[in-house]
């Protein structure tokens, strides 16, 4: 099986949307290790993702892992969107190796980033339909409440590839299980609301949730 070294994002939400990129390249006959850096407030559910997908062979934390890698074991080394900044890059030399992948991805706000991350899976040689998000999960009930607030997210257009266009079928569910939905803000801001913002509730300082309960 070819060796392919996969440099991914760091939070909980990048991590949940690189992996139907993760599922097409293993399709492509890859052993899949995954290069990561840790936020703190979210390394534990970002680690636990990556390591219970049957595609992934190992996890390495860039901080603590990258110096010690042998790059020169991989048939590939390729970059998500967001991924590790150009110096880590230039600092390892990864461009020097033949190995390495150079994708010309298209600016923020253009497409998903499920989208964004799957242009690699294709420059490699996948042609089926995108796979599913993969996250573990596990049941629970919910508690009582009144409502379900959906609201805008952050208006900072870096988001934008976070966008997530299925809130409105979201909020049909919602209501066919009995609960009370109220949208806060008009239509188009409910149909372009941010995932991100649901997976990953440990920025409240910089990001508002999309979703949320009272």
């Amino acid at each position: 099986m070819k060796k392919l070294l996969l440099f991914s994002g760091s939070g909980v939400g990048n991590i949940i949307q690189s992996t139907p990129c993760i599922k097409a390249l293993f399709s492509l006959d890859y052993e899949i290790d995954v290069v990561t850096w840790f936020i703190p407030e979210t390394a534990e559910p970002s680690i636990s993702i990556l390591t219970a997908m049957d595609e992934v062979k190992t996890v390495f934390n860039l901080s603590t892992d990258l110096p010690f890698l042998e790059l020169y074991k991989y048939d590939k080394i390729c970059f998500l969107k967001i991924s590790p900044p150009e110096a880590v890059i230039s600092y390892f030399n990864i461009r020097e190796y033949k190995s390495f992948v150079i994708i010309k991805y298209p600016e923020n706000g253009s497409v998903n980033e499920v989208e964004m991350n799957m242009i690699l899976a294709k420059e490699l040689g996948y042609e089926g339909e995108t796979p599913d998000t993969f996250c573990p999960y596990e049941e629970v009930d919910l508690p009582s409440f009144d409502f379900i607030f959906v609201t805008q997210g952050n208006p900072n257009p870096f988001w934008d590839i976070k966008k997530w266009p299925y809130f409105v079928q979201f909020s049909e569910e919602l209501i066919k299980k009995g609960y009370s939905v109220s949208v806060v803000d008009n239509y188009d801001r409910l149909v372009y609301l941010s995932l991100i913002h649901i997976s990953e509730p440990t920025r409240p300082l910089y990001i508002s949730y999309a979703v949320f309960c009272l």
